[in-house]
This record gives structure tokens, C-alpha cells and sequence, in this order.
């Protein structure tokens, strides 16, 4: 497994040249010392910087991804009536949740609950359809997700924020509906799948906080006026909010460099944004390869964290 690769692209349809370096090797950590240090120069010279993120930016805040290795997709599914979140048996010891008797396996990546077959498989739960038929999948899941107002911002959320403050970062554009950026001070995010600590009434529109949601002593919240409360994400099915995707558009073409972390660059239409870019400095800091790795003009297989801790 490459532990950096150091891809550098010339212009005018000139082929690429790329400088790949064993993991464990002494010159590998070198190079990507270096190309650290690339980085950190190219981002001295912006003057418009944008970041776009995915889900392996809040990993280091104790948020589980999508489709990574212990990602949210292989953590099972969800038991509606038992009001369980997918654990196996099979997969590993489950740990009582003492505060609403759920059980939970966070490295559990088969489908079954104590060798049953889950109502709803967790990726399931994110869709427009399934939210409509039955909430209760949701919050389910919402009622046992720790994560929500527990997750602090990470060094890349606060490096963020501090470039932002310098009037270095123009822009942050997120998948991420965890709102972990404008929680570490990030004014100017668009967030391209909504926000999973805000919420509103599915009939009438009025919001709600994250707080009040959790207070609702009924496993899927009502409005006042009878109307289900849902989060206010994006769900499968529905579309993006064309003001916040536009705006996003037009941050990634006026960016001079543009950093692109933890994501797998596979999800549409969000992914294609980078198509945007007109630019020679952009910069793919992942831990797995991407679709986009080939357009990239430096690509660092370091953990997030550890790339910005240097920055």
C-alpha cells in the first residue's frame, strides 16, 4: 500500500510524472515531508483558498464515514420495534446502551440483529422514501447516534476556521452534515447535504434545534401543528439545494488552490464540483485512492490530521 504519492500535472496536455515511494521506506516519509511542505507554500501564496471535504475529515472527531472500513454502512441495521441499531452476534460481542437499551456494534458489517434481518439497513434510512414510510427508521437511528452534539471540531476544522479569519480561506464546502465547521468558528461553508443538528416541520416548515428534537419524549417528534419533524439533510431521492450547490460552483472556479480531503469522490453530483476547477494546485489528501486522483496536482495518502498539524 502507497503511503504517499506525489503527483505533479503540466499543463498544456503534457503527460503526467508521478513519484511513488513505499510507506515504510525512509525516502517515502521524506517525500512526504516534502510534499507537506508544498502544501504549506502553496496555501502562503493563495489568495483564494477552498477547501472541500467529506466524511474523513470529522473521522478524527469520532464520526463514523460512510464506506470506509468500520463506516456507517457496515454497522448493520436498524430493528424499528426493538428500537435497535444493527448488531450481529456473529460479528462481534454487542455493548448495551444503558440510556435507551439499544444495542450497538460499531464493527459489526453484517445486516443481522441477534440473528435477525434488520427492518432497514442503515444506508436504508437516508432515503427520501423510507423517511416518509417510516420515520421511525430515522430516529432510530438519530436516538442512538452519540455523535450528535458530543463531536468536537478536529485541527482541521480549527485550521480552517483560523485561515478563514486571516481572509486566506475564501470558502469550505462540505458533505458532511455534522455543522462541526461553523461550530469551529467557519462562517462562509456550504454545506452540500444539509445540516443533521438542525431540523423543521415537515408540513409547516418551522424549525427546530437539535436539542428540542432530543427533549421529545415520542421516538419520532410532531410539530404543533401535527406534522412530522425531520432533519434538515439531504436525503436520497431528493435534490441538493441549487443555491448552496451554485455557490459552491462558483467558490471552486475562482479558487487559485484547492484542498480536497477525506472523501471518496464518488457520490454525484457533489463529486463533480471539481470539475470546476481551472487551476494547477490541487491537492487530494485521502487515505485510499480517488476518481479524481489522476486530475489531482498533489495527492497525500496521510491521515488528515496529521497533514494539517503541519500546516
Amino acid at each position: 500500500m502507497l503511503g504517499y504519492e506525489h503527483v505533479w500535472r503540466q499543463g498544456g496536455g503534457m503527460s503526467d510524472m508521478a513519484k511513488r515511494y513505499d510507506e515504510c521506506d525512509t525516502t517515502e516519509k521524506q517525500a512526504a515531508d516534502s510534499a507537506v511542505q508544498q502544501l504549506k507554500q502553496w496555501i502562503d501564496e493563495a489568495s483564494h483558498l477552498v477547501f472541500f471535504g467529506g466524511a474523513g475529515v470529522s473521522t478524527e472527531s469520532g464520526i463514523p464515514d460512510f464506506r470506509g472500513k468500520n463506516g456507517l454502512y457496515r454497522q448493520g441495521g436498524i430493528k424499528v420495534g426493538a428500537m435497535t441499531v444493527g448488531c450481529s452476534a456473529s460479528d462481534g460481542e454487542a455493548s448495551s446502551d444503558s440510556g435507551n437499551d439499544a444495542l450497538v456494534d460499531p464493527e459489526a458489517e453484517s445486516l443481522g440483529y441477534t440473528g435477525e434481518e434488520p427492518d432497514f439497513t442503515l444506508e436504508e434510512i437516508f432515503s427520501r422514501d423510507v423517511f416518509d414510510d417510516t420515520p421511525e427508521a430515522y430516529y432510530t437511528y438519530f436516538r442512538n447516534s452519540h455523535h450528535l452534539g458530543e463531536a468536537k471540531p478536529n485541527i482541521a476544522h480549527r485550521k480552517l476556521a483560523e485561515w478563514e479569519r486571516a481572509s486566506k480561506l475564501s470558502a469550505v464546502i462540505t458533505q458532511n452534515i455534522d455543522g462541526l465547521h461553523q461550530a469551529a468558528g467557519s462562517k462562509k461553508v456550504f454545506e452540500l447535504h444539509g445540516n443533521e443538528t438542525r431540523f423543521y416541520c415537515s408540513d409547516c416548515g418551522h424549525a427546530y434545534t437539535l436539542d428540542e428534537v432530543e427533549a421529545s419524549p415520542a421516538l419520532v417528534p410532531l410539530c404543533s401543528c401535527g406534522g412530522v419533524i425531520r432533519p434538515d439533510i439531504v436525503f436520497y431521492g431528493e435534490g441538493l439545494n441549487m443555491n448552496v450547490f451554485y455557490g459552491a460552483l462558483e467558490a471552486i472556479a475562482a479558487a487559485d488552490v484547492l484542498i480536497v480531503a477525506g472523501s471518496s469522490l464518488v457520490v454525484y453530483p457533489a463529486a463533480g464540483l471539481l470539475d470546476y476547477y481551472t487551476g494547477e494546485r490541487m491537492v487530494i489528501i485521502n487515505d485510499m485512492p480517488t476518481p479524481y486522483d489522476r486530475r489531482a496536482n498533489l495527492v497525500i495518502r496521510r491521515k488528515i490530521g496529521e497533514v494539517f498539524s503541519q500546516l
